[in-house]
């Protein structure tokens, strides 16, 4: 009989032979895995979501009860040293702190906060992202991948990870990394907005946000999750003893969320807890300091596949202020400077420049004439190149902001007639004395505008960045699972 066979009995037979049952080939169950998905996805997800919700497991078709066995045959016992740290660490606040923040979510026997609600909604929305995760799995020489948009996470654990082999194997059977490297998917905060949307776990977002929200009584409060792993269960090299995840991590974590999202049931425990965890169907999620409880793996089934979010808290925004600007975020855009209006000094007469000469009488002024206006001392003209097209802005004053501003704070320096000296005669027939030139046509202001050149405020046009240059995806794998 060959191993394949051997495998396939120990399965049909409910693992009873459990040495070779956890030496089976990872291929065959990736294999039967996506069968499994094609069986739902045929059957319809929202059809079962709804069997589901209704508690019709037992009369669904046979093809969606495969892979159903349990593959767990041995759990470990927590020891006294264990609960005592656990019951020290509850007591000393954080048991007070999460009754009060999540009340009825929070399982006193359990010792964690349950999440998600069994609506036919996130049912669905779980096995969805159960399929869509199941199908990235590539197998590559001898080791598989998760592959998605351009990342690949290959499998396995880092391996100066220490606890990573104080596993739950039955009896008989020995420690295998091979095995092992197959089976987890470890990746770090870089790569975990693209494996959210290419899985579709916005709800598993949404649900980490809600409970951070909950436990800081803040809305928008702000956290990290600073690793994540995935865990297919059809073998007991993702089932740990009990332990604290601390000692894996290099990042500071200070609550793990773990999600299920494949049907059937699963369970964990927290050493001093009076009962199991149990997630029943897909979505359940708990949320506990797993940093610093000692914590096991419990059941699970050939087909189960949970996901483990680390979350690192930040800081919190009140709900009735806005958030507080982050610092090297916020544009101040000052005030537009307003130039003053060049003054006309009064010059005596034969100093005075043919424009503020005003004869006597004035003669009618010619509409078709123009009057050269002198550009302001201070403003540079450059002949040909106006600033605004060295800017790329638009020409019009319609849509170049820098000409209304012109048009605004610069207005046609009005021509004042010099008063007579007082020893002077007056003449017979004088100007009067607020007559100023007319101002010249709009046409005309363009010509002046264009040979001036438009004047711009103080706001600096900001260049847009230049995109960062992709890195090579290095992963992150810390941390436990469970």
């Amino acid at each position: 009989m060959s191993r394949l066979e051997a495998a396939r009995r120990a399965i049909s037979q409910g693992w009873t032979e459990p040495p070779v049952a956890f030496s089976v080939s990872a291929s065959m169950h990736y294999s039967m895995l996506k069968n499994y998905t094609q069986e739902l996805r045929g059957y319809g997800l929202k059809l079962l979501a709804e069997d589901i919700c209704a508690g019709r497991e037992d009369e669904l078709p046979a093809a969606l009860k495969a892979l159903g066995q349990q593959t767990q045959a041995k759990m470990s016992v927590s020891t006294a040293a264990q609960e005592s740290a656990n019951k020290k660490l509850l007591a000393n606040g954080l048991q007070e702190l999460l009754e009060e923040a999540f009340q009825s979510s929070w399982q006193a026997k359990t010792l964690v906060v349950s999440l998600g609600d069994k609506t036919v909604e996130l049912v669905e929305q779980a096995l969805n992202s159960y399929c869509l995760i199941v199908e990235m799995v590539t197998k590559i020489g001898d080791g598989f991948l998760l592959q998605f948009a351009d990342r690949k996470i290959f499998g396995g654990w880092a391996l100066e990870s220490p606890n990573y082999d104080d596993v739950q194997l039955p009896e008989g059977a020995s420690f295998n990394r091979e095995e092992q490297d197959a089976t987890v998917f470890a990746m770090g905060a870089p790569d975990l907005k693209l494996f959210l949307k290419a899985a579709e776990l916005t709800f598993a977002a949404d649900l980490i946000a809600g409970a951070v929200d909950t436990l800081l009584g803040k809305k928008g409060s702000a956290y990290e999750v600073t690793y994540t792993h995935v865990l297919f269960c059809f073998n007991a090299h993702t089932s740990y003893s009990f332990h604290q995840d601390a000692p894996d991590l290099k990042q500071k974590v200070d609550y793990t969320v773990m999600l299920m999202l494949s049907p059937g049931d699963s369970t964990m425990r927290v050493a001093g807890a009076d009962e199991d965890f149990k997630y029943e169907f897909p979505g359940a999620a708990c949320m506990f300091d797993a940093c610093a409880l000692f914590h096991r793996s419990g059941t699970a089934l050939l087909r189960t596949v949970k996901l483990c979010f680390f979350v690192t808290l930040t800081d919190a925004v009140d709900v009735d202020k806005e958030p507080a600007p982050k610092e090297g975020k916020t544009e101040v855009k000052p005030e537009p400077e307003v130039k003053p209006e060049p003054e006309v000094k009064q010059e005596p007469e034969e100093k005075m420049s043919e424009l503020e000469k005003v004869p006597d009488p004035v003669p009618d002024p010619d509409p078709d004439a123009q009057v050269p206006v002198p550009a302001p001392a201070d403003q540079e003209q450059e002949p040909g190149v106006a600033q605004g097209q060295e800017r790329g802005a638009a020409d019009s004053e319609d849509e170049h902001p820098a000409k209304k501003l012109k048009a605004e704070v610069e207005p046609e320096p009005e021509v004042k007639t010099p008063e007579p000296e007082a020893k002077s005669k007056p003449d017979p027939d004088p100007a009067p004395a607020q007559e100023s030139v007319p101002a010249p046509a709009e046409e005309d202001q363009d010509q002046e505008q264009d040979a001036a050149g438009p004047s711009y405020s103080s706001t600096p046009l900001q260049a847009a960045p230049s995109p960062a240059a992709t890195k090579k995806h290095k992963q992150s794998r810390k941390g436990h699972a469970h």
